[in-house]
């Protein structure tokens, strides 16, 4: 995917789900999943067996959320003092699992992080 693909993807993306204010609510999680710049940033670069599909699939990350399947969640294993855990939602992309990645904030709060192809070898889900 080229980069102004990308930057047009992230400028629709901040519009349509940072500058509305937009949360999406899921039964597992206290807090409603917000999105920041940062967050949909995060996804856009995060590498992805299949990057271009799954880029655009962020300007459709309401729905994927929405009817994605909860795997559970897992501590941060980088010690970040503002991180509670991380929970995952799996998807599909290009017909092959990925998982919407959420942060949990000590803040009490639960922020869209990224889209990954798979978790990590080291991160344990409960």
């Amino acid at each position: 995917m080229e980069k102004f693909e990308i930057k047009a993807i992230s400028k629709k993306a901040k519009e349509l789900f940072v500058a509305t204010n937009i949360r999406v609510e899921r039964p597992e999680l206290k807090y409603k999943i917000e999105f920041n710049c940062r967050g949909i940033d995060e996804a856009l670069n995060q590498p992805h067996k299949h990057k271009a599909e799954k880029n655009n699939s962020i300007l459709n990350i309401i729905n994927l959320i929405t009817n994605s399947e909860y795997k559970g969640s897992a501590p941060d294993i980088k010690d970040n003092p503002m991180v509670k855990c991380y929970h995952y939602f799996e998807i599909e992309i290009n017909n092959e699992p990925s998982f919407i990645v959420v942060r949990e904030l000590m803040t009490n709060s639960c922020i869209f992080y990224s889209i990954v192809d798979k978790i990590r070898d080291n991160v344990t889900i409960t």
